[in-house]
C-alpha cells in the first residue's frame, strides 16, 4: 500500500534561515512518520517590478566593487543563493504553480494540506490573494490544516478582519504555534486550535547534525556568535562586548555584509556555527531554538528595525525562552546566560512535542 501524501503550504523565502529551517523540519517530522510530503510554490511575485529589479542587478556589483551603501542588496541576493541551494538540495518534491491555476489543479491525491509553519496568516504582500492562499482557499475545506501557524500580530488588521474570519472559519484543524494566535482564532472563530511546537523543535539536534556545514573561513578558539535580523542598539553591543571580554570570546557577527570574513548565506553553516560557539546573542526566534538544541550559552534580544515595525515579534521569542524556563536569558528580564533546562521544564517540552506530532498524525490519516 502506497503511503499517504501531505502537501506543506509556507512563505517561500529562500532569503531567510529561520523560513528554510522551518520547511525542512516540517517536511521531515512528516516524512518520520511514513508520509510522503510535498512542499508547495506559486510562481508569482506580487511585487515584481522590472524597474526595480534592474536597478538591484546594478547595486549588486557596485557593493562588490565597495560602495557599501549598496551592502543590502550584496547581502539579500548571496542569502537568496545561499537559500535557494538548500532549498534544491533539501526541499523534496517541490510544485511550482501560478496561483490562478491552483483551484483547477487535481488535489485529491493529498489526504491532507498544512498551511505553516511561519507567520502564512500576515498579509505581507508577496504573492496574489495571499492570506486567501494561506487559508488554502483552493484545497477543500476538510483537508485544511495549519501547523503551527503565526499571525505576527496581536489584533487582526481592520481591513483584513473579513478575510481572516472566512479563512479561520473554513480550516479543518487548526493549530498554532503562540498563546497569542491561539487566542486570535478563538476570539473570531469560538473553535479551540491546538498549540504546537515549531517544528524545528520536533527534530533531534543528530537530525541536525546531519545537514551542516562548516564555513569556509576559521576562527581560532572560542567565539560568541552574533546574528541580528534587526538593529544591534547601543545597549545590546555594551552587553556583547561585556559577555566576550568576561568569556575570552572573539566576536563574530555572520549577518553583517560589511564583516565580509564572517559573512554566511548557507542555513547549513548558520546550524555549524550556532552548535559550535560559545555564546550565542540574537534577536532570532530560530537561532533562540537552535541555541537552546545544541545547550549553548544564550542572551536573547527584542528585534528593533528603523525601518519597519516589527518590535510585535518578541513575544514569540519570550514564549519560547519561557517554555524552557528560561526567561532570564531574556534582555531586560535577567542576567541568565546558560540553557540548562530543568527536569520538569523538559518534561513538559516532551509532552508538548507528542502533542505536536499526535496533531500531525490525525490530520495525516484522515480521509478528508
Amino acid at each position: 500500500m502506497s503511503s499517504r501524501k501531505v502537501l506543506i503550504v509556507t512563505i517561500q523565502d529562500n532569503t531567510s534561515f529561520g523560513n528554510r529551517l522551518q520547511n525542512f523540519a516540517l517536511q521531515k517530522a512528516l516524512e518520520q512518520l511514513g508520509l510522503e510530503v510535498s512542499t508547495l510554490d506559486v510562481k508569482e511575485r506580487k511585487q515584481k517590478n522590472f524597474v526595480k529589479d534592474l536597478k538591484t542587478s546594478v547595486k549588486i556589483p557596485l557593493a562588490r566593487m565597495g560602495h557599501t551603501r549598496f551592502n543590502e542588496y550584496l547581502e539579500r541576493h548571496m542569502h537568496e543563493q545561499g537559500g535557494r541551494a538548500f532549498t534544491r538540495e533539501y526541499i523534496h518534491n517541490m510544485i511550482r504553480a501560478s496561483r490562478s491555476d491552483l483551484k483547477d489543479m487535481d488535489w485529491s491525491g493529498y489526504s491532507c494540506v498544512f498551511a505553516g509553519s511561519d507567520q502564512v496568516w500576515h498579509n505581507w504582500g508577496l504573492i496574489p490573494d495571499e492570506l486567501e492562499y494561506f487559508y488554502l482557499d483552493f484545497i477543500p475545506s476538510s483537508k485544511r490544516a495549519s501547523y503551527a501557524a503565526s499571525f505576527g500580530f496581536t489584533s487582526f488588521p481592520q481591513e483584513d478582519l473579513g478575510l481572516h474570519r472566512k479563512g479561520l472559519t473554513q480550516m479543518h484543524a487548526i493549530s498554532c504555534r503562540e498563546s497569542e494566535g491561539c487566542g486570535l482564532v478563538e476570539m473570531i472563530t469560538g473553535k479551540n486550535p491546538v498549540k504546537v511546537l515549531d517544528p524545528t523543535l520536533l527534530l533531534s539536534s543528530a537530525t541536525w547534525d546531519g545537514i551542516m556545514t562548516k564555513p569556509s573561513f576559521e576562527v581560532e578558539g572560542k567565539y560568541l556568535l552574533a546574528f541580528f535580523l534587526g538593529d544591534i542598539l547601543e545597549g545590546y553591543n555594551e552587553e556583547i562586548t561585556r559577555i566576550a571580554n568576561e568569556r575570552g570570546l572573539k566576536v563574530i557577527n555572520i549577518n553583517d555584509i560589511n564583516e565580509k570574513e564572517h559573512f554566511v548565506s548557507s542555513p547549513s553553516e548558520f546550524l555549524w556555527l550556532i552548535k559550535n560557539a560559545d555564546t550565542v546573542c540574537t534577536d532570532s526566534f530560530h537561532a533562540s531554538v537552535f541555541t537552546i538544541l545544541y545547550n549553548r550559552c544564550l542572551r536573547v534580544y527584542p528585534r528593533t528595525d528603523l525601518k519597519y515595525n516589527v518590535e510585535g515579534m518578541f513575544g514569540r521569542l519570550t514564549e519560547v525562552l519561557g517554555s524552557f524556563g528560561l526567561m532570564e536569558n531574556a534582555f531586560g528580564y535577567g542576567d541568565r546566560i546558560d540553557t540548562d533546562v530543568a527536569e520538569e521544564d523538559m518534561k513538559l517540552l516532551e509532552e508538548q512535542k507528542r502533542i505536536s506530532i499526535d496533531f500531525l498524525k490525525a490530520q495525516a490519516q484522515s480521509d478528508g
